[in-house]
């Protein structure tokens, strides 16, 4: 069956002429590079002899003090028309002399794009000309160093630099070449033409005629063969075709009516000669193992190849049972390998239909029935109630059924075995950015990402972005259970942090890991241990995410707590619970230039609780939208308030799942405009967080903030995961250094470093700097002579509410300077 396109001649001569073609075109541009390299090798080496004379004119000038005589050198030199350019360079990259004034004393890159320092340096430094040759315009660039004889020399000339146009030689170079790789080629083609023509009539053209004649056995004029050879082939053909006819009519009858026993039947036949080891197999019985008739070999053999490992013991137990007389009836259910390379179920049922004189079976007759259907929707059905039919894996079910086998062995167990449970961090904003197709996606790469970094191990999906991973027999100690969980854990975690990109969108992952282990002889019921460990997981994330965290018995006070803030939290703003504060931002003079506003809550029994305890839960339970609408009414009607005072520009904090709310820009605006107020009095305060979504909705929608007169600022600059390329192409006001970084300032070197490498790539992306949690004159002295643009913290002030806050509202006119304190004031 390989290369069957030989048998058609004029495919063949298509092939060999497309080849001849090739080989052609492949000599000329080869030949024709080689003209063109050695054109400009020829050419360079002019120009090096030529600029081997001017260097030594040049230092002889330079001796004499002539600088004429060097004006003289280079005038000489620009009146070789094929020089564009040329310039006597000093060691500063000064242009001394050129063949065009208006580069005169300036610095040669200025001049020359095509001029390269490094190049010239190198040319100096080796005492070796340099040279390049710009194929894009056909230039030849070469770097002529200048060696002074003396060192305190009249003229600093390092290098004379020129641009030599190479187009005319190549371009006469590549004629020249065209001529007599045409000759050539003519000649050649003719030779090469004639012989195909010969081997055509002499060879492939019998060749064909001989093949008509066996395909068309009478034909209208006998051939006329050029040699007797052929002649004698169609004589001998054609007495085979005679002797066949006949053999054909004895077995038409006969062959005609076991076909149609044969085909007529849906299932596959199969006659097995027990004596000489052929196995007759029907066209039907080939197909359902997807071979075409004649493919398999008639022997036993190929039935046993065929045969599933798993299955071939027992196929063979049965079939000799049955010809041993110990079954009355042969049936086998067994998988055959399929030519796809899959596996198909078939029932085979047989009868002996002859005996030998012993009476042993010597003939064996039987129909193979294709049942994969069948097995296959008993097969579904059961992976199904018990898998997930998103990613394949096992499902809650599943897990909950390993999990109670593992309960009621752990009594005996002297191990620990360990229950993870996986949550992928912000997972729900991007489902509601990308749409859920993207999210199962996601999800269905994040599953093999885990499987192949947690195998051999059940994982299992627990539902949404959740996952669950049992590992039993981790250790005999906790000290080496404790140890694996935080190995498993950081496989996981890496896992899941390669770049994913889905639908054309590269997205950052992570996960917050919760762990419980299952101490030897502990029978805690599946649903205790999932509860136990999906504690520690919320505990991660409470830690900031992308953590891990193993359960212990502390963090039920802890969950107890969460949920009477959740729940009080609900009702804290229709109780008047809530304030807002703000904080005064001010410039490197303490003149009040802004202020962030921030929401405080003084709970009825449990007094201030701080906005780090309860902002997450916010988050999680959905109840940041409402504190947001709450904070921005209660800000415009603070600045209604106020009016008739020089208001700064309030900042306000902004949560990541609110601004990728679709009516985000518009709600806010509403709010705004319906109090008459203009959204340049506001900057929107947005944490990195936000650079995990879509980063294509995220430019949309601060494009339309920008255009609505909105400034952007991102807070906690540096603890997040913004990408230097996302800020370069945002339109953001301000960045904001963090109070952790701040705070570092003066305890080592590498935290100075830190703060002054914002604030340098702050100002480098053309955004004013404003750095949070100042608390002493060493932080500001230091942060000022850096170029710092704004400070906020309890130097100046603490966070104010709003009517301390409105007190130190200038009056319009009036500017008001807040006096920083010798030592923080802690609050």
């Amino acid at each position: 069956m390989k290369f069957s396109w030989l048998r058609r001649p004029y495919l063949t001569a298509s092939l060999v002429l497309c080849c001849y073609c090739l080989l052609l075109i492949g000599v000329y541009f080869v030949g024709r590079s080689h003209a063109t390299t050695n054109a400009a090798a020829e050419a360079r080496l002019g120009v090096f002899s030529t600029l081997e004379h001017t260097v030594d004119a040049i230092n002889k000038a330079a001796i004499s003090q002539d600088e004429r005589r060097i004006g003289d050198e280079l005038r000489y030199l620009a009146t070789n028309k094929k020089v564009v350019s040329v310039a006597f360079i000093d060691s500063n990259s000064t242009i001394r002399y050129a063949n065009h004034s208006l580069w005169l004393n300036t610095l040669a890159p200025d001049a020359f794009d095509t001029y390269s320092v490094a190049s010239a340096l190198a040319a100096n430094q080796s005492a070796q000309p340099s040279y390049r040759v710009d194929s894009a315009r056909d230039l030849l660039l070469i770097y002529f160093p200048v060696e002074q004889y003396n060192s305190q020399s009249y003229a600093d000339i390092t290098t004379v630099f020129v641009e030599y146009d190479l187009f005319p030689q190549l371009t006469a170079a590549a004629s020249a070449f065209n001529h007599l790789f045409i000759g050539w080629a003519v000649v050649i083609t003719l030779l090469l033409t004639g012989c195909a023509l010969l081997v055509f009539r002499l060879f492939i053209q019998p060749l064909q005629q001989l093949k008509l004649r066996i395909s068309q056995r009478h034909l209208a004029t006998e051939p006329q063969w050029p040699m007797s050879f052929y002649q004698g082939l169609d004589d001998n053909i054609q007495s085979l075709y005679l002797h066949m006819d006949r053999l054909l009519e004895r077995i038409k009858e006969n062959e005609q009516r076991w076909l149609f026993a044969v085909d007529g039947n849906k299932n596959g036949l199969w006659d097995w000669d027990m004596l000489s080891g052929e196995v007759f197999l029907s066209d039907r019985w080939q197909e359902i193992v997807g071979y075409a008739p004649g493919e398999l070999a008639a022997e036993f053999a190929t039935w046993r190849s065929l045969l599933h490992p798993e299955d071939l013991p027992t196929a063979l137990s049965v079939l000799q049972d049955y010809l041993d007389g110990k079954t009355n009836e042969y049936e086998s259910l067994h998988r055959l390998l399929h030519k796809s390379g899959d596996y198909v179920w078939v029932r085979s049922r047989a009868m002996v239909v002859a005996w030998n004189a012993l009476g042993r079976p010597i003939r064996l007759v039987g129909l193979h029935t294709d049942v994969s259907n069948d097995i296959e929707n008993q097969h579904t059905l059961a992976f199904l109630a018990s898998h997930d039919p998103l990613t394949h894996l096992p499902n809650r079910e599943h897990l909950i059924n390993c999990l109670n086998r593992i309960s009621a062995a752990n009594g005996q167990q002297l191990s620990f075995s360990a229950l993870f449970v996986i949550d992928l961090d912000n997972f729900k904003v991007i489902n509601d950015a990308l749409g859920h197709k993207s999210g199962d996606s996601l999800l269905v790469q994040v599953s093999k990402h885990l499987a192949e970094a947690t195998s051999p191990y059940l994982l299992a999906r627990l539902g949404a972005d959740e996952f669950a991973l049992v590992v039993e027999n981790i250790a005999t100690s906790h000290d080496a259970a404790t140890t694996s969980v935080f190995a498993i854990a950081g496989d996981i975690r890496q896992s899941i942090s390669q770049g994913l990109v889905i639908n054309g969108h590269k997205l950052n992952v992570s996960a917050s890991i919760g762990v419980h282990l299952i101490k030897p002889r502990e029978t805690t019921s599946s649903g205790e241990l999932l509860r136990c460990a999906d504690m520690a997981m919320f505990d991660a994330k409470e830690r900031g995410r992308d953590n891990c965290v193993i359960y212990s018995p502390e963090m039920e006070r802890q969950v107890s707590a969460q949920l009477i803030i959740q729940n009080d939290l609900r009702d804290a703003i229709d109780k008047r619970q809530l304030e807002i504060y703000y904080q005064p931002i001010v410039d490197e003079y303490g003149v009040l230039s802004g202020a962030e506003a921030l929401l405080r809550w003084r709970h009825p029994m449990f007094g201030f609780i701080s906005p780090a305890e309860f902002i997450p839960v916010a988050e999680r339970s959905g109840l940041i939208d409402n504190l947001t609408r709450w904070l921005i009414k209660d800000v415009c009607e603070f600045l209604v308030i106020n009016a008739d005072k020089q208001l700064p520009k309030i900042s306000l904090n902004i949560s990541a799942r609110q601004f990728n709310d679709a009516d985000f820009v518009e709600r806010l605006l509403s709010e705004i405009k319906g109090r008459q107020l203009v959204a340049s009095a506001f900057e929107l305060e947005l944490t990195e967080h936000l650079f995990l979504t879509d980063i294509s909705i995220v430019k949309k929608r601060f494009n339309a903030l920008k255009q609505a007169g909105f400034s952007v600022a991102i807070d906690d600059f540096g603890t997040g995961y913004s990408s230097l390329s996302y800020l370069q192409h945002l339109p953001l006001s301000r960045l904001k250094i963090d109070a952790s970084f701040v705070r570092n300032i003066g305890e080592n070197d590498q935290g100075n470093a830190i703060v002054k490498a914002i604030i340098d790539m702050g100002h480098a992306l053309k955004l004013a700097v404003v750095a949070e949690g100042v608390e002493t004159q060493a932080q500001h002295a230091y942060l000022k002579a850096h170029g710092c643009d704004w400070f906020q913290g309890y130097l100046w002030s603490k966070p104010l509410p709003a009517a301390e806050f409105a007190r130190l509202l200038p009056r319009a006119g009036e500017v008001r300077q807040l006096r920083s304190v010798a030592e923080p004031i802690h609050y």
